[in-house]
């Protein structure tokens, strides 16, 4: 393998104090087949290598085993430890966060607290991030009229504004539009706003940029934090660099049969990547990957084709696709 990671079959070696052994509880979750134990992978295809993505091959399938949902049961019980626990039914937050994983908690250290309080159980992934860089403020508006930033009552649940660092996080964001209000802090200037969309299948990052001066409104700008749509707006924006790539192309003087090659492989691209965009009315997230790939490999062909012909078509071409190919990347990744 290329990519190995030692540290724990290290630390297993390890053996343990005695004196750690005879005074350590641990706390097992247990639930029937729901932790990962092994991934079935089977070598990278063409598109993989493409990516540079599983090198050390492609993940195909799993294997589950007893566990907490993160840790497995064999994995978390210790030989000769002074108390092992076994809590049905828990998972690895429950341990915890539950009263009933705190009461046990408390019993074995001979705690008798007057009172235990669940901590509340929030949702992180998918979460909004909005970070300001330069002096001005912002103010977000979320769609369903809550609202966080400077000069506001924050009522967006759970979320946190930090007005020092011109930070905001919101966890588990409503579908639909965020507004968010730029606004000019003391003389103003221009600012940059990093907008982050962070899910359990990756992450999508949006840089804005503008000015904004004591005497100026403010900039409005329009967020949303759904999926499909940040898809269809990464495909609908390669099409875009796409056309005015062909736009240049069209006035270059080359051959009639070296035009209809090049053309016809952009074609190609464009009909894969229209094809995702109807997919993804229809909610069909899966079958729009496939034509993703379909249209990163057709830009693959079409740089390897532009090899062997003239630096200036090389030169033409390199910034664009690379462009394209950035943008499907990210939109492949939702």
């Amino acid at each position: 393998m290329k990519q190995r990671n030692d540290w724990l079959g290290f630390l297993n070696q390890l053996p343990l104090p005695s004196p750690l052994i005879s005074i350590l509880n641990t706390f097992v979750g247990v639930k029937e087949n729901s932790t990962l134990r092994y991934i079935n992978v089977e070598r990278q295809n063409q598109f993989d290598r493409f990516l540079g993505k599983w090198e050390d091959g492609k993940p195909v399938g799993e294997k589950y085993a007893g566990g907490d949902d993160a840790v497995l049961n064999f994995s978390a019980s210790l030989d000769n430890a002074a108390h092992v626990i076994n809590l049905l039914g828990f998972d690895h937050g429950d341990l915890v966060e539950t009263i009933a994983g705190q009461q046990a908690i408390m019993n074995i250290l001979g705690l008798s607290p007057s009172g235990i309080v669940a901590a509340p159980e929030i949702t992180y992934e998918p979460s909004l991030v909005f970070q300001l860089a330069s002096s001005v403020n912002m103010t977000i508006l979320g769609p369903d009229g809550w609202q966080i930033g400077q000069g506001v009552e924050n009522n967006i649940p759970n979320s946190t504004y930090s007005p020092e660092n011109k930070f905001i996080l919101i966890p588990n964001p409503l579908e639909g539009n965020y507004e968010i209000h730029v606004t000019s802090e003391e003389d103003g200037g221009s600012y940059q706003l990093i907008v982050g969309l962070i899910t359990e299948g990756g992450d999508y990052w949006r840089v804005y940029q503008g000015v904004a001066t004591p005497s100026s409104p403010g900039d409005h700008i329009f967020f949303s934090p759904t999926p499909n749509r940040l898809k269809s707006y990464l495909l609908t924006q390669s099409k875009a660099t796409i056309f005015s790539l062909k736009k240049n192309f069209n006035k270059q003087k080359i051959t009639p049969q070296l035009r209809g090659k090049i053309e016809s492989k952009l074609a190609v691209c464009l009909g894969n990547i229209n094809a995702a965009l109807d997919l993804l009315e229809d909610s069909n997230n899966s079958s729009a990957n496939q034509k993703i790939e379909k249209a990163l490999l057709a830009i693959l062909d079409l740089e390897e084709f532009l090899e062997t012909n003239p630096d200036s078509l090389k030169d033409l071409f390199s910034n664009p696709l690379k462009g394209v190919k950035d943008l499907l990347f990210q939109a492949y990744e939702f």
